[in-house]
């Protein structure tokens, strides 16, 4: 899979007061698989800072061609996926994965009460450092292909 990181071109404010960077991500290259029930896509962060994750907009170029379609996208520890979870997204159903367009996943925040926005860390952590994408139920979805926005900010621009 092809990851593209975005080199960010917002610079901070002289005085480091007011602006902070906020960019995109994208990755391109995803595709369902033909079982599903497992981890079908891996990002590691490609910076060596901490990302807090504002929204994303998923991509579908080719609708999955079944209607049982379900993928999670969240923070994981490694290219295996453990740990994974759906903060970013929860339960992207048929309705999005199953039309090609424009699907916007909405502002980011954990399943938690109260919410919390989830932070990617920085490459080479031990723990969230990759955002995971899982294919959940046993069912065939390889005809899917998507691309994934991933907006940003970087944690040091806000707490510094």
């Amino acid at each position: 899979m092809a990851i593209t990181a975005l080199t960010p071109t917002f610079q901070q404010s002289v005085d480091g007061s007011g602006a902070v960077r906020d960019f995109w991500i994208k990755v391109k290259g995803i595709i369902g698989d033909a079982t599903g029930g497992l981890v079908i896509h891996t990002i590691e962060n490609p910076y060596f800072q901490d990302l807090l994750i504002k929204r994303c907009i998923l991509y579908v170029s080719t609708a999955s061609g079944n209607v049982a379609t379900d993928l999670d996208i969240g923070l994981g520890d490694d290219t295996a996926g453990t740990s994974n979870g759906a903060e970013i997204v929860d339960g992207a159903v048929a309705a999005t994965l199953n039309t090609t367009g424009f699907k916007d996943c909405g502002i980011v925040h954990a399943i938690a009460t109260p919410p919390v926005i989830p932070i990617w860390k920085a490459h080479d952590n031990s723990t969230d450092a990759f955002i995971c994408i899982d294919q959940n139920g046993s069912v065939d979805a390889s005809a899917l292909r998507a691309t994934l926005l991933i907006n940003v900010v970087p944690v040091g621009d806000v707490t510094s």
